[in-house]
C-alpha cells in the first residue's frame, strides 16, 4: 500500500512537472532572467511610453524586458561592436539594411514557427513579410513601419485653384504658384514645396528615393549573385532634372535640413507641400492646433506621367539574436514577450509610443478594431489610412524586385542620394556629372 502510495505521489510529482515544461506562455521571475531589446526611438516620450508597455508586462509576467535606445547614427557600429565581443542583446529593432549586417554575421535565429503562429492572428502586411523572408525562413517578426507620403495644406490648394498633385508637373505648377510673399514686405513669407539635398541624416536621401521610385530608377541589382550598380540611368538623370527645378521654391536651409527641422517648418506654416510622415498631425494637436492640424491632407508622391506609384518607408522587424538560445528559459522568456506584444490592446499601445507616425503593419480585424479606438488615432484616421497605403507600395534601398542587397546598409547610410542633390544645387554640377559621381561612390561600396 505504502509502495504504491509511494508510485502515486511520484506519478503526480511528474505530471506537474511536465505540465509546468509544456505550459506556455512560461512565467519566468524577474530574479530568474532580464531581456534586452535594442532599439533607435530615442526621443524621451516614446522611451517612456515603451517603459510604460514593459512594466505592464513584468507585472502580468513576471518577466523583465529593459530597453536600451541607441541613436540611429551609432546603431551600426553598436551592433558589430556587440558581434565582436559577443555581447549582442536578445532582441534588436531593425530595418532591412541592420537585418543585413547581423545576418553577414550569422548573429540571427530564425523566427518563422512563431512568426506564422502570431501571423494566423494578427495578419500582417505583405511587404513587411517579404522584406525579411530568406531561403523561406523568416528572421524577424514586423513591428510597425514609418511610410512618407506627399503632404499638402489642402486649404492653400483650394484658395489657389490647384488641385492635389498627381504628375510631376502637377507639383511643379503648384510649387511654383504656392511659393508667396504674403505680406508684401518683399520677402518669401511661404515655400510650395520643402525639398531637402541634405545629408545631415537619412531625410534628404529618403525624400529623393521617394521620387527615383516613381519613375523606375533604382541603385543596386543582382546579377549572377554579385551586386551591381545602377544608379546612372536615363530614369535617374530625369528624376534629378526635375528635382533641380522642384528645389527653385524650396525653404531655406534645406541643404541643411533633417527631420527635426523639417517638422517646425510645417508646424510654422513655413511650407505648403512636403515628403514627410504624419506624425507632426500629432503634435499640432497636442500643441491645441487641430485647426491647422486639419488642413493638411496626404497622397501619393506625384508621379511622371508614365511613371509607377513609388515611395519610401520602411517596416520595423525584431529579431532574435544568437543570445536567445544560450537556455531554454531565455528563449521562452523571448517567445512569451513576443506574443504578449501582439494581444490587440498591447500592439495598439505600442503604437502610441508616437501616435500618427507609427504605422500598424497588421490587418486583424482585432487589432485594427483596437488601434482606431485610440482617440487621438480616429481623429486622423484618414491620414493613417495614406500612410498604411503608401506602406503597401514602397520599397527600400537595396530591396527592389525581391533582391536583398548584402551592402544595403551601408548604400542607404552613405546618404549618396542626397548629396547628390546637393551637388547639383549648391555646387552647381551639371546633372549627369553628380549622378555620375553617385555611380561611382556606390560601386566603391560594394567592394569594400
Amino acid at each position: 500500500m505504502k509502495k504504491s502510495k509511494k508510485l502515486m505521489l511520484l506519478a503526480l510529482s511528474v505530471a506537474v512537472a511536465l505540465s509546468l515544461v509544456f505550459t506556455w506562455p512560461v512565467k519566468v521571475s524577474a530574479e530568474d532572467i532580464v531581456l534586452t531589446l535594442w532599439h533607435w526611438e530615442t526621443p524621451p516620450h516614446r522611451v517612456e511610453k515603451l517603459d510604460e508597455i514593459l512594466a505592464k508586462f513584468r507585472e502580468e509576467t513576471g518577466i523583465e524586458v529593459r530597453q536600451n535606445p541607441i541613436s540611429f547614427p551609432e546603431l551600426n557600429s553598436k551592433i558589430l561592436a556587440a558581434i565582436a565581443a559577443n555581447r549582442l542583446p536578445e532582441m534588436i529593432w531593425v530595418n532591412p539594411p541592420q537585418l543585413m549586417i547581423l545576418r553577414k554575421h550569422n548573429s540571427l535565429v530564425p523566427v518563422t514557427d512563431i512568426f506564422k503562429r502570431i501571423d494566423a492572428e494578427v495578419q500582417f502586411l505583405n511587404p513587411s513579410i517579404e522584406l525579411y523572408r530568406f531561403d523561406q525562413e523568416q528572421l524577424t517578426i514586423p513591428v510597425y513601419g514609418i511610410s512618407w507620403p506627399l503632404e499638402y495644406r489642402a486649404d492653400l490648394y483650394e484658395e489657389n485653384g490647384l488641385e492635389p498633385p498627381v504628375y510631376w508637373t502637377d507639383l511643379l505648377e503648384a510649387a511654383k504658384k504656392l511659393t508667396k510673399d504674403l505680406d508684401g514686405d518683399g520677402r518669401i513669407d511661404i515655400y510650395g514645396m520643402m525639398m531637402p539635398y541634405s545629408i545631415k541624416g537619412n531625410y534628404g536621401s529618403q525624400a529623393v528615393w521617394g521620387f527615383l521610385r516613381t519613375n523606375r530608377a533604382n541603385v543596386v541589382e543582382m546579377e549572377n549573385g554579385k551586386e551591381k550598380i545602377v544608379f546612372n540611368s536615363t530614369q535617374t538623370i530625369e528624376t534629378y532634372k526635375f528635382l533641380k527645378e522642384l528645389t527653385k521654391y524650396t525653404s531655406p536651409g534645406s541643404e541643411n535640413m533633417d527631420w527635426g527641422m523639417g517638422e517646425l517648418q510645417i508646424r510654422t506654416g513655413k511650407v505648403a507641400t512636403a515628403v514627410y510622415t504624419a506624425g507632426f498631425l500629432s503634435t499640432l494637436y497636442r500643441k491645441g492646433l487641430e485647426e491647422m492640424a486639419r488642413k493638411w491632407k496626404q497622397k501619393f508622391i506625384p508621379r511622371p506621367k508614365d511613371g509607377r506609384i513609388g515611395h519610401t518607408a520602411y517596416t520595423r522587424g525584431l529579431v532574435f539574436t544568437t543570445t536567445v538560445t544560450s537556455s531554454k528559459e531565455r528563449e521562452a522568456a523571448v517567445k512569451t514577450f513576443v506574443r504578449w506584444l501582439y494581444k490587440p490592446e498591447n500592439y495598439a499601445e505600442m503604437m502610441m509610443m508616437e501616435p500618427v507616425l507609427f504605422v500598424p503593419v497588421v490587418n486583424g480585424k482585432s487589432m485594427m478594431d483596437a488601434f482606431f479606438a485610440k482617440p487621438l488615432i480616429g481623429k486622423f484616421r484618414g491620414a493613417m489610412e495614406v500612410q498604411i497605403d503608401v506602406l503597401n507600395n514602397s520599397s527600400v534601398i537595396g530591396f527592389v524586385n525581391g533582391i536583398k542587397a548584402p551592402h544595403a546598409a551601408e548604400l542607404e547610410g552613405s546618404f549618396t542620394l542626397g548629396a547628390v542633390l546637393q551637388k547639383i544645387v549648391l555646387q552647381g554640377w551639371s546633372v549627369e556629372r553628380a549622378v555620375e559621381w553617385g555611380q561611382k561612390r556606390y560601386e566603391e561600396i560594394i567592394k569594400e
